[in-house]
């Protein structure tokens, strides 16, 4: 039973991780947007 608990657990900070690194990228892409427009 512990496994199972434990198994979500992890599968739910792994995609909360996920989640985190896709924003981190989105912020990254629209600074790189950005500096790029900026700089024309």
């Amino acid at each position: 039973m512990m496994d199972v608990i434990w198994g979500a657990k992890a599968k739910h900070s792994y995609f909360d991780e996920l989640d985190r690194i896709n924003k981190f990228h989105t912020v990254r892409e629209v600074e790189k947007f950005l500096k790029g427009f900026q700089s024309e």
